[in-house]
């Protein structure tokens, strides 16, 4: 039988605070008085060796390896003899552990030996899989322990908020006081660290009672928990209070102090009292700086208080710490300085895990260039040895949804199972965004469905995922049933259900869900006045997005873009401009976004003079025009019929042109008729994008206008051919708080019968009246006529059924609307006496008594 050694002659020594806690009923205690040992006769529980110990709560979960000497090699020799081993041998074969495939093969010797449900062996499998990071075979292996006691409870409940599955750590807590093993100092605090970490401030506070008539809350280790816990959840006053009931204020209990201030935008406070603290002769330790960068980062203060912080870390020794230098990282790379977060990388002597999150994290920002370099220093991390822990996981599946890279993040999905990730719910949020953002929304769905829980943050993954692919219906849907299952919608929840109601012009329920924001209290946050009124624009109610603007205390440069935005797609071009003077009168900097709405405007308008003049506006305010800048003036240029200067600044700009810039001055050329620039734009378009069915399409328009028929059609039967299908028409239109979505050629619709009908009613009343020559001779309500099964067409037949004569009709659709179907628009709401909006791709018509805002010019592919 192994025997554990313990040393009195120092008190203080690792052996006396670890190793005696972990003593198992069934193993002989050795007690080292000088340099003989004296053995005992009996076997000491754990209860009867902490008086060896200052207190309980200097039991700490590490395992010290028992005294017992004893190589690799033997113990692997173990398995092949099939010899049975003790429990000190194989608690030294866990220690030795360092991957998964080791684990396998030590816990087949474990039950080779039949210890696995041994207490104290147990216990050290716990601990093993817990720092292996593999949660499930950590709960797997604290079942099979058939007498867990406190230790055993404390490293499962450790392990669950370790790997981000805190709420059943806390219920695990509960479980052990229930069983009738009451916790230690020890267990308390993983508790107490369990609630600072989801910021369960009731729980804390009956684990604090529970504290307090168990004696502990005169201890140091105890206190210095309580003061983080409190801190942590954001209950500043109770942390001081506990702060001053700690016995000794160690550097541990100031800096927790100080990190409540930092967490909770109290910087000032937090630097007040670092000098407090220098003032009762603490010296800051690497928790201290940690926390004095953290308040620096979040009041951006790199260039002030960062820069004297970081001196201040030099001096002291400290720039070499992993911790200290994920913070610096952390900072630099926030205040958008990432070669000096690089440099801070490169002087530390160790990498660890922590260092590698902040500086992978720092560069999965929304930008391409910045996502790809993420993914190389993810990738450069795995080669140097490191294991990825959940925050790179969140920061690699955000690079991969930024750059739409389904192949890498398909690969990351299965490392993350592979590791047992996957039940971290942030991570598998982060995954179903990436399916969401890379167009798999049935590959998010299926994911979400399989999820064990399914918190606020999860549904808005999905609700917003839906929103951002255009399936507004699918969003609302979403968002209802989560109020059915009795998730409460947070604010960036009414965020994305206000998106989704802009994707499906479904302004009334838009308008309940602002009058719920209200009431939440939600309303001037300026992210949320930002979409309130891109909502209201979006569905062509300029009025109303007006008014949020103007009840809006304070007006970033979110909330002028957003309402220059609106502007913009409203064909506004005044009112655009008018709100930009209004916003430099107010000293508030507009940004590249902003010209970009400004930009658009001109477009919608074929405005060249006035686009030219923002172009070079730009330079006054240093702003560098973007790829999206230059694709918008090839469309100013190309929309006025200047093709050769739209296709010389394709040739001649400063970035690489994408599809984008050539298939908008194709649509220009089949605009004009322009074969010859339009093929140079064609085959560019093909060359960039194979299988891009807009450019076949437009082409083939192209021809067929100029009379060459035959290369029209190869054309067509070369993109069948290589199954490069077009986006489906698809509108939607709100009657009675209900959104109905039709697609081109939808017979399928219940109601079909009908709105045919009352379609075919309309394009008689057309016809006999003639006012629109290129629709007479055409079949009148033919399954083959295009231009009567359009989906916006589709819609209006629906809206006029089902609404009172006079009621605006209301319609977005996700492409734009054809020459046809705007004149076919122009002779209903002037016969049927209806304002119709038609919010399609790239502006809001207004149609009304046979008029149109667009000033019946803005046609497009």
């Amino acid at each position: 039988m192994a025997a554990t050694f313990i040393s009195l002659n120092n008190p203080d020594s690792a052996c006396v605070h670890s190793s005696i806690a972990w003593v198992s009923p069934s193993i002989p205690l050795f007690i080292q008085t000088s340099n003989s040992f004296s053995t005992t006769s009996q076997h000491y529980p754990y209860a009867s060796v902490c008086r060896f110990v200052r207190s309980p709560v200097d039991v700490i979960s590490a395992v010290d390896v028992p005294s017992v000497s004893t190589s690799s090699e033997t113990l692997w020799n173990a398995r092949e003899t099939e010899e049975f081993l003790p429990p000190g041998i194989l608690v030294s074969l866990l220690h030795e552990c360092s991957s998964l495939d080791a684990a396998k093969e030590a816990l087949s010797i474990v039950v080779q030996s039949g210890y696995e449900s041994d207490t104290y062996v147990g216990t050290n499998l716990v601990q093993l899989y817990s720092r292996l990071n593999n949660l499930s075979e950590a709960c797997r292996m604290f079942n099979k322990v058939e007498e867990p006691n406190v230790i055993t409870w404390t490293s499962v409940i450790s392990a669950h908020s370790k790997l981000g599955q805190e709420e059943q750590g806390l219920r695990l807590y509960h479980q052990m006081q229930e069983s009738g093993i009451e916790p230690d100092g020890h267990a308390v605090v993983s508790a107490l660290h369990v609630c600072a970490s989801i910021t369960a401030l009731e729980e804390g506070m009956q684990i604090h009672d529970y504290i307090v008539e168990s004696g502990f809350e005169s201890n140091t280790y105890v206190g210095n928990a309580l003061v983080s816990m409190y801190a942590s959840c954001g209950s500043i006053e109770e942390a001081s209070t506990a702060f001053f009931k700690v016995p000794s204020q160690d550097v541990i209990t100031w800096s927790a102090l100080i990190g409540g201030y930092a967490q909770q935008g109290c910087e000032q406070e937090a630097f007040e009292l670092v000098k407090t603290m220098w003032q009762h002769g603490v010296e800051p330790n690497h928790v201290t700086y940690v926390h004095v960068l953290e308040a620096c980062s979040n009041i951006n203060a790199v260039l002030e208080q960062g820069m004297l912080a970081h001196a201040c870390i030099v001096e002291n020794g400290f720039d070499e710490d992993e911790w200290v230098g994920s913070a610096l990282i952390d900072l630099y790379a926030k205040s958008g300085l990432l070669e000096d977060a690089l440099k801070v990388f490169d002087k530390l002597p160790r990498r660890d895990v922590v260092t590698w999150t902040a500086l992978i994290t720092g560069f999965a920002q929304e930008d391409e260039r910045l996502a790809q370099t993420s993914l190389c220093l993810y990738e450069r991390m795995q080669i140097e040895g490191i294991q990825p822990n959940n925050v790179v996981y969140l920061s690699v599946l955000k690079a991969c949804a930024i750059l739409t890279d389904l192949d890498y993040g398909q690969e990351v999905h299965e490392w993350i199972v592979l590791r047992g990730w996957d039940e971290h719910v942030p991570v598998s949020n982060n995954i179903i965004d990436m399916y969401m953002k890379c167009g798999r929304a049935e590959d998010a769905s299926h994911l979400f469905a399989k999820l064990s829980e399914q918190n606020v943050v999860t549904w808005t993954s999905l609700i917003m995922g839906h929103a951002e692919l255009g399936n507004g219906d699918i969003a609302l849907e979403l968002f209802y049933q989560m109020e059915q299952d009795g998730i409460e919608p947070d604010l960036r929840s009414y965020v994305c259900v206000l998106k989704a109601c802009s994707c499906v012009a479904a302004l009334q329920q838009g308008m309940a869900f602002h009058r719920n924001i209200i009431k939440r209290g939600f309303e001037l946050d300026d992210y949320v006045g930002s979409i309130l009124i891109y909502m209201y624009s979006s569905c062509g109610n300029l009025s109303d997005a007006v008014a949020v603007f103007e009840r809006l205390e304070s007006r970033s440069v979110v909330i002028f873009n957003a309402l220059i935005t609106g502007y913009a797609k409203n064909n506004s071009f005044n009112l655009a401009v008018k709100t930009f003077n209004e916003m430099e009168r107010c000293k508030c900097k507009p940004d590249a976004v902003t010209f970009l709405s400004l930009l658009i405007a001109c477009s919608n308008l074929s405005l060249v003079k006035e686009g030219c003049y923002l172009s070079k506006l730009m330079r006054k305010y240093a702003i560098l025009p973007k790829l999206d800048h230059y694709n918008t003036l090839v469309d100013i240029f190309g929309h006025a019929g200047l093709l050769h200067e739209s296709e010389d600044l394709l040739e001649t700009m400063p970035f690489k042109a994408n599809t984008v810039g050539w298939v908008s001055l194709l649509s220009s050329c089949r605009s004009f008729r322009n074969m010859v620039v339009g093929r140079r734009c064609f085959e560019r378009v093909v060359t960039i994008e194979p299988l891009n069915s807009v450019g076949y399409v437009l082409m083939s328009k192209i021809y067929s206008l100029v009379g060459e028929q035959e290369n029209a059609r190869r054309l067509e039967q070369l993109r069948l051919s290589l199954k490069a299908w077009k986006v489906p028409g698809r509108s939607y239109i709100e009657v009675n708080n209900e959104v109905h979505t039709f697609v081109v050629g939808g017979w399928g619709h219940p109601r079909s019968q009908e709105i045919y009908a009352r379609l075919d009613e309309v394009f008689r009343k057309l016809k006999e009246e003639g006012p629109l020559p290129h629709l007479i001779g055409k079949p009148v309500m033919d399954k083959g006529d295009d231009s009567c099964e359009h989906s916006e067409m589709l819609a209006v037949g629906f809206g006029l059924i089902h609404t009172p004569r006079g009621k605006t009709l209301r319609i977005m659709k996700n492409l734009c609307t054809c020459v046809d179907c705007h004149s076919s628009m122009l002779f209903i709401s002037k016969t049927e006496k209806r304002k119709i909006v038609l919010i399609d791709k790239f502006c809001v018509h207004e149609f009304k008594t046979g008029v149109c805002t667009c000033s019946s010019h803005y046609y497009r592919a």
